[in-house]
């Protein structure tokens, strides 16, 4: 994972597994330092961030819901008629009941689908 891919207030998690959310990204350095919470994540630092899977438990950690099929989403706002589905390790998008309008296979991890949901809403996606 690239310093270039993450955002503030992206997820991501340390070798251990713990989850940090990016605070401050301080691109004046090489390689970028990161900043999670109080946590310093560099490549000299305690560990550099690792990204964390997407999962049907981090879409509703995110307000997914599940559909008649049993299948998990995430809707999008403001009467959008569109929702954003996990199909094995990668993210679609669908317009109601047609599935897929756009296949994204690169949305494999929770800080790209944070920054899929922000270009397509222009709203953060948090926790609920």
């Amino acid at each position: 994972m690239k310093a270039n891919e993450l955002r503030i207030g992206n997820y991501v998690q340390n070798n251990r597994g713990t989850i940090h959310r990016i605070a401050k990204i301080d691109g004046e350095e090489n390689p970028p330092v990161i900043r999670a919470w109080q946590v310093k994540i560099s490549a000299y630092g305690t560990t550099e961030p690792e990204p964390i899977p997407l999962t049907e438990e981090w879409l509703l950690k995110f307000k997914g819901q599940r559909d008649e099929s049993n299948d998990v989403y995430l809707p999008l706002p403001r009467g959008i008629d569109m929702r954003l589905y996990l199909k094995y390790d990668h993210v679609l998008l669908c317009k109601g009941q047609t599935c897929p309008l756009f296949e994204y296979e690169h949305i494999t991890n929770v800080h790209q689908l944070q920054n899929l949901y922000f270009a397509l809403t222009g709203e953060e996606l948090e926790i609920k």
